[in-house]
């Protein structure tokens, strides 16, 4: 089952997707949901402002790793 949720995910890499931010967690990640409601931690580009990810932001990531249940991204600045 997880290798099919991981496989249906792969579709996603390479897209960048629309997120509502969640903001940062208290172990640093920032993390959000998509508009397909899938989980996604994503990383601030160097000298990005933290401000643009806070909880309650839509913000644009680039999908970079796909696993099972979770998307990983790159805030798009």
């Amino acid at each position: 089952e997880n290798k099919r949720a991981e496989e249906l995910n792969q579709r996603f890499v390479g897209q960048t997707l629309r997120v509502l931010s969640d903001g940062r967690s208290e172990d640093g990640i920032y993390r959000g949901r998509t508009g397909h409601n899938k989980i996604i931690s994503f990383n601030l580009p160097e000298g990005a402002d933290a401000k643009r990810a806070e909880a309650g932001r839509f913000i644009d990531v680039k999908v970079v790793k796909a696993a099972a249940y979770t998307l990983e991204g790159d805030l798009i600045i």
